[in-house]
Order: structure tokens, then sequence, then C-alpha cells
């Protein structure tokens, strides 16, 4: 008898630990980090601060983001330090407190021990499909019996954003914006629904508060970064670009380098077009696929020295290039064509 009175009374405080635990979803806002660029998502389970976004540098970064291999893990920290850390970043943080019932709190706290756990605590992280904010979200989704995923299909027809509306450009992210216009292939620009859009913190975030109102009360900001100056920001944010296409303009306008610079100018882009061309069929990464800007940077320009004639193929290229750019808005790599056209003159004119 006594034995079932502690059993009982064992019982009854493990619930109630489960019960008056508080949890809550973290949104934390870009930083100047180029891994930061997008946002993060956690969970904070009282103190307790869990993420689906560590990685190491030691790994082979480079080859394991062109075979999209990168490995993630799930970390633990305190939630003081990572509001700490989002002040000293000047990141906004936000939160979102969860209504829970007991047995949705205990299906979280297993996962997340399973998850803990060696042999489960890393995962093949993919920048879209499996990333820091859809863990989350896939586990809001069973807890809450597949209501996320519902509502969120249901709004299907009433979406137009797509990865580039929610990623670009990213703040103070220069080279990385130069190398996002670049890459980013028509999947890029299709329209996604919600479920797919809440692979972005800031989006996963606004759609709990939209479409789960029973399940998730009112925003909390801790933290709001301070905007800094407008001129400033948007430099750091630009700056490759500008620098890219002054450079070339110099270069192209100097009378001493114009000879080299025109035909430098084609065997360059001809190679990033290769470049381009290799990410489209040799690697996974699906958002690369039909990337048009392979127009822009045509690959012929390493054969037009030898063959002159190319010259028309590739500017009927860069037009054509240009009528997809106005169709799906992609403006940011048009100031190229000035010293494209430049560079066009000059060879011709050389030769």
């Amino acid at each position: 008898m006594k034995r079932l009175v502690f059993i009982f009374f064992l019982l009854l405080g493990y619930l109630h630990h489960c019960s008056a635990a508080s949890i809550k979803l973290i949104t934390i806002g870009p930083g100047d980090a180029f891994w930061s660029a997008f946002g993060h998502t956690a969970i904070a389970i009282d103190d307790a601060v869990y993420g689906f976004g560590y990685f190491s540098f030691d790994d082979d970064i480079i080859g394991s983001f062109i075979g999209n291999r990168m490995q993630y893990d799930l970390g633990v920290s305190d939630f003081n330090y990572e509001i700490k850390l989002a002040q000293q970043q000047n990141r906004d943080f936000s939160t979102i407190q969860l209504s829970l019932t007991v047995d949705e709190v205990n299906q979280i706290l297993e996962y997340l021990r399973w998850h803990m756990l060696p042999e489960n605590q890393s995962y093949r992280y993919d920048y879209f499909l499996n990333n820091c904010s859809t863990k989350v979200r896939d586990l809001l989704n069973d807890v809450f019996h597949q209501n996320l995923k519902n509502k969120s299909s249901l709004q299907e027809g009433e979406l137009k954003s797509s990865y580039i509306d929610q990623t670009f450009p990213a703040k103070h992210q220069g080279l990385m914006n130069f190398g996002l216009a670049l890459g980013y292939g028509w999947p890029a620009y299709t329209a996604r629904n919600s479920w797919e859009l809440m692979a972005f913190p800031l989006y996963l975030e606004n759609h709990l508060l939209h479409h789960l109102i029973d399940q998730s009360n009112s925003r909390e900001m801790l933290i709001q970064a301070e905007l800094g100056n407008p001129i400033q920001s948007f430099v750091l944010t630009h700056w490759f670009l500008i620098l890219y296409v002054l450079l070339w303009l110099v270069f192209l306008l100097f009378k001493p380098t114009q000879r080299m610079a025109s035909k430098l100018w084609f065997i360059w882009h001809g190679v990033i077009g290769v470049v381009l061309l290799s990410l489209w069929v040799l690697t996974p990464h699906s958002v690369a696929n039909w990337n048009f800007n392979v127009l822009l940077m045509m690959p012929l320009g390493l054969l037009v020295i030898q063959f002159k004639r190319m010259m028309s193929v590739i500017v009927w290229c860069w037009f054509c290039w240009l009528i997809l750019a106005m169709y799906l808005q992609a403006w940011y790599l048009t100031p190229l064509l000035i010293p494209a056209l430049l560079a066009r003159n000059l060879f011709v004119k050389s030769a």
C-alpha cells in the first residue's frame, strides 16, 4: 500500500513538472555573420534553449555544401545567454508562449531527449527542407496532430511568396547576395505554400501567430535590433555588386587596359557560366536548377576569342536573359549589362 502511495505521488510530481514547464518558441532575427543571415528558431523549455542549428567549422564545409551533405546538431544553451548573445549581435529576439496540454509537453520532452542521444544528435541538413526552422515546424506539427500542415495547405492558392522573397537581399551580406542572385535558378522564384515557407524562422513565427491562435499566445519582443544608418546598411548589403561593376568599368574605360579587359570579361564570365551549369547538372541543389543566369554568364564566352562570330549569339543570350529577368522581376544583376555591352563594343572594335 505504501509503495502504491509513493508511486502515485511520484507520478503526480512528474505530471506537475510537465504541466508547469514553460515552453516557448524563440525567434532570433538576422545577424551580420553569413550563417545567421536568415535568422534562427529554437524551443525554450523553462531556462533551457534547444536549437537545431549547431555545426562545426572543423568539417569540410565547402565540400559538404557543394554535395548538400552538411551535418548539423541539436544543442542546448541557457535562455539568458541567448538573450545576451542576441543583444551583442544586435539581433531581434522574440518569444511566443505555446499553450500545450500535459501530453503535448511530454511529447516534446520525449522527442528532445531522444534527439539529444549521441547517436541521434546529428542530422542531415538542408537549407530549405531540413533546417533549424523546419525541425521545429515538424515537431510542432506532430504535437498539434498535423494541424499546422493542414492549415498551411488551405492557404496554397492564396500564397505568392517564394524562396527569393524570403531570403533576398540578405541583411548586410554583400557577397552572399551576389552569390544568391547568380546561383538561384527557376525553383527559387516559384511560388511556395506556407508549409514550405515555414523553413524561414520569421515566416514560421508569423504563421503560428495568425493560424494557430489557440496554441500560441501573443508575441513578446525582448530585444529590438537597432536599425543603424540606412546608407551604411545599404552599402553593407550591396557592396560587392557595386564594387564589381565599378572595377570592370575602370578597367574597360582606362585605355591601357581596355583591350585586355574586354577579352577577359568574356573569359571570366564564361568560367562563371560553367560553374552555374555544374551546380545545375552535377549537384543535388534543386534551387540551382534551370538557372537562367547562364544566359548572362554565357559559357560560349570562352570561345569568343577564337570564334568571333560567337559574339552575336552571346548578345542574343543577354537579350533573352533580360526578358526572363523582367518576367521574374530579378533585377539585381542588370547593372552587369553596362560593362558587358561596353566590353562587347571594345572587343568588336579591336577585332
